[in-house]
């Protein structure tokens, strides 16, 4: 088989699938494209068009598999890493976004959105340290993030560092004073001077 018999065969074969996925017959798609990455492992759009049809077909983890295709053949696929995040953290498998989040982020570091998701990560693990070091590469990108300054006022009160939560928060509401009402809980026990360890409190996340 030429290259460029290859070549053409490939191409039908995606434009096959590309016809029934405007279709919505997303099985049919599937099996078509199956039958492409097998006979043409390394074609990255054919591994593409797998990952959009498995969502459609709601089958996550098939859409992962085919991502780690993807990864195999372009490992700088910074589309593929934060595809790759996302939805292990839709599947509440957090260890493995966490991971794939961060390679993403070595091949984008200045996208901020990322370093708040990352940040939401490491608090939701109660890794307080790791999310204020998220929070200020965050900060530093768009120092009128609201929702960045805000938590990371939250996580300094975590780690019982009052001042800085304080002067965080301000920060966070002189942007948005609509998230004020998120601390009332904890920023009254700042401002009383009391901080008992037994004192219960909610917590929110901004976001």
């Amino acid at each position: 088989m030429t290259g460029h018999t290859s070549q053409n065969s490939i191409e039908q074969i995606l434009v096959r699938a590309r016809s029934l996925i405007s279709k919505a017959r997303y099985d049919e798609a599937r099996k078509t494209l199956e039958m492409g990455v097998t006979l043409y492992p390394t074609n990255k759009n054919a591994w593409e068009q797998m990952v959009a049809v498995n969502l459609a077909l709601k089958r996550p983890k098939d859409a992962i598999a085919a991502l780690e295709h993807i990864i195999k053949i372009d490992p700088k696929s910074e589309r593929a890493w934060t595809d790759k995040a996302y939805l292990h953290l839709l599947l509440n498998e957090s260890e493995e976004g966490e991971e794939a989040l961060e390679r993403s982020l070595r091949l984008e570091p200045r996208n901020q959105r990322k370093w708040l998701l990352l940040s939401n990560i490491h608090m939701s693990s109660e890794n307080f340290e790791e999310a204020i070091a998220a929070l200020e590469r965050a900060i530093l990108l768009d120092p009128n993030s609201a929702t960045a300054w805000y938590n990371y006022g939250l996580c300094h009160f975590l780690i019982g560092e009052y001042k800085e939560a304080l002067g965080a928060a301000e920060m966070a509401f002189a942007i948005d004073p609509e998230l004020e009402f998120l601390a009332e809980s904890w920023l009254s026990i700042i401002k009383s001077g009391l901080f008992p360890e037994s004192e219960e409190f909610d917590i929110v996340i901004a976001s």
